[in-house]
């Protein structure tokens, strides 16, 4: 069985940064061994560093009508075209740190990447395999679609920028706001669809931009943790076009009921089969046109083997999809190992969940899934780089290693369907508030950003450093195998190097106004929130109902809902009541400083 996907649970970090509650610790020495530690992960017992990692998005990959497949690596900052007939490989160049992600090509063939970290997209010549241009396009691309009645590109920003790109150059001829979180867009006719990442929401607009329906997959029936109410979609890992204005996406959904925080907290073994509080599943969205019985989604069963999935692809004839993520690619365990699953479109909503036979993948960590126009499946791998035509032959992308024991922890299967970046999808959150047993609300906090500075962890600061995290939440909730030190080291240099969320796009004028007001002395903002991570690491009463960590502020603008608890929806909220009585001194503030604070809050 192949290395398979992951990328839905919780995670070694999981529910560990999201500020619970912990059983006593025990003795600082059978937190981590000395060895042997986790087997199967790169490095070995020593473990290694990688020169660079971005965390596994999934989706860059795509395939053209002549077989010439277009792969993007944000590991090596690279765009490799490979012919599929001749295994001739391409390798194109992007700027450092980049980080090239989802791929489309329209019907001149030409190829456009985003490039998730320079706010631009990268055209290019395929028949020339050459650069056409590199476009600025928005703070943050992150989706994109080919406009064949307007020959343009609709570009999805994770800033909330929906762009209109005209595909044979130029500048943007459209810029919609729709909120911060857009991750995939589909068009079809006059029609198109987006995607939000973490709340799993697809909103239809019409030819003209407004939005005429919003609409997410649907709630679960309970699996064995004992929810009434079912598990509720989140984190929208892709969404990809099924025709006949139906979408497909591959996403995870989560446990609203309670969770403990003991030993197997995160997981269950009991019927249907072992799964985590998170799980992974695909469903299809109808277009909200049609009747409702055919736009009602449908909630399907949970991929309880496989974590994620990280990326998923439909058929030329839309009869089929195939389905990856990367999280069991370092498992030792073979039932586990389900790298890939290819299943006709029709059995979504009644295949076995217990029971997902994988195809058979060469060595690799898959992250990306695509069909040629004849209907094979090709899988790219992230590490070594390549891409396998599934039945066929492996094409090497690139000899240079990007093996890293930080992104293995980071992303592997726990044994139960579940690992960090289910909760810390891209090493951000999910943003979900949990409800834990004896403790009562906690919002997922970001580990992007710089984490390792910000010790004590969780909300109550009861976690001193990353061994006993690690121990406290992989271990022991999670059911994952216990690293060692060397391990733990490793782990912590990949989470310490995610880097913080792109920033938006602000008036300077209202962020300096706004950065005077939060230094002010009689504000108090800076008494707490203070050096490069804006965090003093200690815990106050603020008036929310207890002492909690000071979090960093870095990457604030991405992570709504705030406060332990998302009371507050917005940064506007937190000025309200659910802020806390004593959190800082800015009842004081009029309605215009109120708001350039908050501009200055968005630019961290």
């Amino acid at each position: 069985m192949g290395r398979v996907g992951e990328v839905v649970a919780l995670g070694a970090l999981g529910l560990g940064a999201l500020g619970l509650g912990c059983s006593p610790h025990p003795d600082e020495g059978t937190v981590v061994e000395a060895a042997p530690g986790i087997s199967g992960v790169p490095g070995g017992d020593e473990g290694v560093t990688a020169k660079q990692v971005s965390p596994i998005s999934g989706g860059t990959l795509a395939i053209s009508e002549a077989g010439m497949a277009v792969a993007a690596d944000p590991d090596r900052d690279r765009v490799f075209l490979v012919d599929l007939a001749t295994r001739e490989v391409t390798p194109i160049a992007t700027a450092a740190r980049a980080e090239p992600g989802r791929v489309v090509i329209d019907s001149s063939d030409r190829a456009h990447v985003a490039l998730r970290r320079t706010g631009e997209v990268l055209s290019i010549d395929l028949s020339r395999r050459e650069v056409l241009a590199t476009r600025a396009v928005c703070p943050a691309p992150r989706g994109l679609a080919y406009d064949d009645k307007l020959d343009a590109l609709q570009v999805a920003c994770d800033t909330g920028e929906l762009v209109t790109l005209p595909a044979s150059g130029g500048a943007s001829t459209r810029s919609l706001f729709l909120g911060r979180d857009l991750r995939d867009v589909v068009v079809e006719g006059d029609t198109i669809r987006v995607s939000k990442f973490r709340s799993a929401e697809v909103l239809t607009l019409d030819a003209e931009g407004a939005v005429v329906n919003t609409a997410r997959p649907a709630t679960s029936s309970s699996i064995g943790l004992g929810t009434v109410g079912g598990f509720e979609a989140s984190v929208a890992w892709r969404m990809v076009g099924a025709g006949n204005g139906r979408v497909v996406v591959a996403h995870q959904r989560a446990n609203p009921g309670q969770i403990s925080i003991g030993p197997g907290g995160y997981y269950t073994t009991v019927a249907p089969c072992a799964t985590g509080i998170v799980h992974g599943t695909v469903s299809m969205l109808s277009n909200p046109s049609a009747s409702d019985s055919e736009a009602m989604p449908q909630a399907n069963p949970a991929f309880s083997h496989m974590v994620g999935p990280s990326d998923v692809a439909v058929s030329p004839d839309g009869k089929e999809i195939a389905v990856v993520s990367s999280g069991n690619s370092w498992s030792t365990n073979e039932p586990l190992r389900v790298g890939l699953i290819v299943m006709p479109l029709s059995e979504l909503s009644g295949f076995d969940p217990c029971d997902q036979p994988g195809e058979p993948l060469a060595e690799g960590e898959p992250t990306s899934v695509a069909y040629t126009a004849q209907g094979q499946v090709v899988v790219q791998s992230r590490q070594p780089a390549t891409i396998e035509v599934v039945g066929g032959p492996v094409i090497s992308l690139s000899k240079e290693s990007r093996a890293d024991t930080g992104t293995a922890m980071f992303h592997m299967n726990s044994g139960f369907g579940i690992a960090c970046a289910s909760c810390h999808p891209e090493g951000r959150e999910d943003g979900r508030v949990w409800n834990f047993v004896g403790i009562g609300p906690r919002r997922t906090q970001a580990v992007a950003g710089g984490l390792m500075a910000t010790a004590p962890f969780h909300w109550s600061g009861d976690v001193a450093d990353l061994p006993h995290l690690v121990h406290d939440v992989f271990v022991s909730r999670m059911g994952g195998p216990r690293p060692n030190r060397p391990q733990v080291e490793h782990f912590s240099d990949y989470l310490d190097r995610i880097p913080a969320p792109v920033k938006p796009s602000l008036d300077a004028a209202a962020v300096a106004r706004g950065a005077a007001i939060f230094h002010r002395s009689d504000a108090e903002c800076g008494t707490c929130h203070q050096g490069e991570l804006l965090t003093n690491n200690n815990s106050y009463d603020v008036g929310t109902g207890g002492l909690f960590q000071v979090p960093s502020l870095v990457g604030l603008d991405a992570r709504a809902p705030f406060m332990h608890d998302g009371c507050a929806s917005t940064l506007a909220d937190r000025f309200e009541p659910c802020g806390g009585s004593a959190h800082g001194q800015t009842a004081q503030l009029g309605a215009a400083e109120k708001s350039d604070l908050i501009q200055y809050l968005r630019s961290l």
